[in-house]
């Protein structure tokens, strides 16, 4: 009789992974970030199930941050309503692994949950979902991101300017004109930096303004720089 190992075929996961599995249930919260890393490393997608698990259940916040950085890596689409929900996690670094996770994933509804994540009350957060945001690369996202301009709070305006010049849309541009009159340089600085990304010839009178008239002189030159750059270019 041919056996099931002859066959190719596993009643369950095979010894490293079903060891890596086990450990996860170790009491030792070292021992089951461990097995998390080598989990993930294997890319094997019989540890998604258990790693949502850890998400949503393990008492220590690294092991469900590194649950989060694990399931991102795996990418299996099992894992993006968990992840979504993980964004209400009190550890803000396990908002952010997820945020990471959900931008790497290739299907489901992902946008909503990170264009409410630019309003988290935690600023790192908030900027995490910037950037997630730049990296899905989702146009959908440039309305809602123009709208965080607003923001009172100096990382979510910077994160969403950043954002808008690397999702190379051109409705973004009014808006980032009118954030050169931010009050704080860096939040300019960045803005600058994103014109200079999307190219837009609107802007090269507003970048000359601003160099002459900023009072800062390392946003001037990040504008001059830009301006050059800009002349450089074929004009949109």
């Amino acid at each position: 009789m041919l056996t099931s190992a002859v066959l190719g075929l596993h009643a369950g996961p095979p010894p490293q992974t079903a060891s890596l599995l086990a450990q996860l249930q170790d009491k030792n919260p070292e021992v089951r970030k461990d097995a998390i890393r080598h989990l993930a490393d294997l890319h094997d997608v019989r540890a998604v199930d258990p790693l949502i698990e850890v998400l949503s259940r393990d008492q220590d916040g690294d092991v469900r941050r590194s649950a989060a950085y694990a399931l991102g890596r795996l990418q299996d689409p099992r894992a993006i309503q968990p992840l979504i929900a993980s964004l209400k996690d009190e550890h803000p670094e396990v908002c952010i692994n997820s945020i990471f996770a959900l931008a790497r994933m290739n299907s489901g509804n992902r946008l909503d949950a990170l264009t409410k994540a630019l309003a988290h009350r935690n600023l790192h957060v908030c900027r995490a979902a910037a950037v997630g945001l730049a990296l899905m690369g989702d146009q959908r996202a440039v309305d809602p991101l123009i709208h965080s301009l607003q923001d009172e709070r100096l990382t979510v305006r910077s994160g969403a300017a950043f954002a808008l010049g690397f999702l190379s849309d051109n409705r973004a541009v009014p808006a980032l004109l009118e954030t050169l009159h931010d009050s704080r340089p860096d939040v300019r600085k960045v803005v600058i930096a994103s014109l200079g990304l999307l190219g837009d010839s609107r802007a090269l009178p507003a970048l000359k303004d601003v160099v002459k008239l900023d009072p800062d002189p390392e946003v001037r030159l990040r504008a001059s720089e830009v301006l050059k750059k800009l002349n450089e270019t074929p004009k949109k």
